[in-house]
């Protein structure tokens, strides 16, 4: 890969008026494999390489982007231009003690050791196993490797360079007989880790089989209001979605009521609910040694015990609350500006076993699975399935629902929590503003939830 340290001129220009500067470089190596049935419909390995500057004056932003990395002393001339137009106020920023640092992944099978041909060969096997199942009409399977440069350097002398490896993974069976359409699928995406993922990944089938199978034999939920048990996918979503993206400065501070709302040392939740976002677990697809302005990733607490306890900031939101930066300022590629962004975001597990859970709930439904759906204060999350629960056991299945209600009444009616935990990184990652997909990473225990409406028929 190309050396982007010989495009960085050994002295930066910078006007007059210019409060802060920074320059990103980068290049990406990607591989792509993609299938729905027979057909490929992505098969490719691609090279991209850019990098952008950002200005500071008097509050005011300039950036800009190039392709070329011999335009960078242009770019950031532009850059600083652009900001000098527009600032009109003293400068908001948190800054920051200079760090110089190299990270280097070191993957058990780095991808760029393994042909496409082999990759093409492996993920064509995989797909042709899981069709082999009688319950699988089709098998959707997607696989894809990056390998990076990144270079970060600013006016407050820190330079940071991190050579990494991210790898994905998506498999779904779909059933197309009789009974209608169904279908379940899984993920695997993480940050340092190579070709060997394809080995884990490959273990998610028979989760597959087992949610057709569930699939098949289910019957269209009843809607009402019921004691809901959500598994960790669920649980992932519910943090991710309805509070992580409420917990983000910049989301915050547009909104004085929602600033009310999220202020910190409130009583917000039940006193068994932690939520964290964790951006520098090992492994994870969120991780990072370093976000987009510098700033050491971090373990968050924002939800502690019940108590509000912390909000996810970059270096500008967090001078604006007068808290301190978390790590979170990302962006989605060089392209971009960095904005306020999860990592890891996930609810803490609890002392109880899952069995306990369930032998708690008179009537209910055990729900299984996400399909998406729309977050914020008023939430709506479609399971793939559910198990009603009727005496305290799991008796028939169910599909084609949803569940929904207020962000914060939710976070009351949590009553109990598993001891149980699974963290899971997904193809499609996060998405805000124009940028997706972001890698982020989601999870938690089983969550025991009183009062939640589903929506069926």
């Amino acid at each position: 890969m190309t050396d982007l340290e010989s495009f960085i001129p050994q002295k930066i220009p910078t006007k007059p008026g210019v409060d802060f500067w920074e320059l990103r470089l980068e290049e990406r190596l990607t591989t792509i494999v993609y299938f729905k049935g027979a057909t490929p419909l992505q098969i490719g390995e691609s090279l991209d390489r850019g990098g952008n500057c950002r200005a500071m004056a008097r509050g005011g932003w300039g950036f800009a982007t190039f392709n070329d990395p011999r335009k960078l002393t242009r770019s950031l001339r532009q850059a600083q231009e652009l900001a000098r137009a527009v600032g009109k106020r003293p400068h908001k920023w948190r800054s920051r003690e200079a760090i110089r640092t190299e990270i280097c992944a070191r993957p058990k099978i780095d991808p760029r050791t393994v042909s496409l041909r082999k990759k093409v060969a492996r993920i064509k096997g995989i797909r042709e196993r899981l069709e082999e199942h009688r319950l699988v009409d089709t098998a959707t399977i997607g696989y894809s490797d990056t390998c990076f440069i990144r270079i970060y350097l600013n006016s407050e002398g820190s330079f940071i360079k991190e050579r990494g490896v991210s790898t994905k993974c998506f498999i779904s069976g779909a059933n197309t007989g009789k009974g209608g359409f169904e279908a379940s699928s899984r993920s695997a995406h993480k940050q340092g880790v190579g070709y060997e993922l394809v080995d884990e990944f490959e273990k998610d089938i028979p989760q597959i089989l087992k949610d057709l199978r569930h699939l098949l034999k289910a019957e269209p939920a009843k809607g009402g209001t019921y004691t809901v048990i959500i598994d960790p996918m669920l649980a992932g979503v519910f943090a991710h979605e309805s509070f992580g993206h409420t917990s983000e400065g910049d989301y915050i501070q547009r909104d004085p009521r929602i600033m009310e709302i999220m202020r910190l040392g409130r009583k917000i939740a039940s006193p068994q609910l932690s939520i964290y976002d964790h951006g520098a677990m090992p492994h994870q697809c969120g991780s990072l040694g370093y976000d987009d302005e510098g700033t050491p990733s971090a373990k968050t607490a924002l939800i502690t015990e019940g108590i509000l306890t912390g909000h996810l900031h970059s270096r500008e939101t967090a001078y604006n609350m007068g808290e301190e930066p978390t790590g979170n300022a990302r962006a989605l590629s060089y392209a971009f500006p960095p904005i306020v962004r999860m990592t890891n975001t996930y609810i803490a597990p609890g002392p109880n076993k899952l069995g306990e859970l369930i032998a708690e709930v008179k009537e209910g439904i055990f729900a299984c699975g996400s399909r998406g759906g729309t977050g914020g204060e008023m939430f709506n999350f479609p399971a793939v399935y559910g198990i009603l629960i009727e005496g305290g056991r799991l008796t028939k299945p169910i599909k084609n629902f949803s569940l929904s209600g207020n962000l914060f009444k939710t976070l009351k009616n949590i009553v109990a929590l598993s001891d149980d935990f699974h963290l899971r990184g997904s193809w499609l990652g996060c998405g805000k503003m124009e940028q997706m997909p972001l890698p982020v990473a989601t999870g938690g225990p089983h969550v025991l939830i009183k009062d939640i409406i589903v929506g069926g028929r």
